[in-house]
C-alpha cells in the first residue's frame, strides 16, 4: 500500500471511530462494485496547491439514502425524527471534509500534501450517480453495522 492510500485508510478508520462510534471494514472494492454502487448522497472537494491552483485532483463521498440516514443520526444524535435533508447534506459535506482533512494532515511534508476546498453536497438519488471506476483512482468501500459507503480519491 503506497503513502496516499495508507493515509487515506487510516483517515477513515479513525472518522468511524470517533465520529459514528464504530470500528469499520475499510476495503478496495471491485471495479464492478464501484460501477454499480447505488447513490442518494454525494460530495465532492477538489484537492488544491498551496496558492489555491489546481492539482487537478479530487476526493469524493457517495453514500446511499440509509447510510447517509444512519451516519448523520451518528454523528450528530438526532431524535426520533431523524435528520432533515438539510442535516443530510451537512452531514455528507462534514464526512468527507474530515476524511479529507486527516488525509492532508497524515501528507504533510511530501510531494503528496495538498490543500483542500470547501466541500459540495448534493442529494443525487433522482440522477444517475455512480462513481469513477477507473484508474487512477483509489476507491475504497467503509462497511459499518448499518450501511456502507464509498470513498473516491483521484491520484
Amino acid at each position: 500500500m503506497n503513502e496516499v492510500s495508507s493515509a487515506l485508510y487510516t483517515s477513515i478508520s479513525e472518522v468511524m471511530v470517533q465520529m459514528a462510534g464504530e470500528e469499520a471494514l475499510v476495503r478496495s472494492p471491485s471495479a464492478a462494485e464501484v460501477a454499480t454502487f447505488h447513490t442518494a448522497y454525494f460530495a465532492h472537494m477538489d484537492l488544491v496547491n498551496e496558492d489555491k491552483t489546481p492539482t487537478g485532483k479530487w476526493m469524493e463521498v457517495y453514500l446511499n439514502a440509509e447510510s447517509t440516514i444512519e451516519l448523520v443520526n451518528r454523528f450528530i444524535g438526532f431524535p426520533d425524527e431523524g435528520p432533515t435533508e438539510e442535516d443530510n447534506i451537512d452531514g455528507v459535506n462534514e464526512l468527507l471534509n474530515v476524511i479529507a482533512g486527516g488525509v492532508k494532515a497524515r501528507l504533510a511534508g511530501t510531494e503528496d500534501h495538498f490543500y483542500l476546498t470547501v466541500p459540495t453536497a448534493a442529494n443525487v438519488s433522482d440522477k444517475d450517480q455512480y462513481p469513477t471506476a477507473c484508474p487512477p483512482v483509489i476507491n475504497v468501500i467503509v462497511e459499518f453495522e448499518d450501511g456502507k459507503y464509498l470513498v473516491s480519491y483521484s491520484i
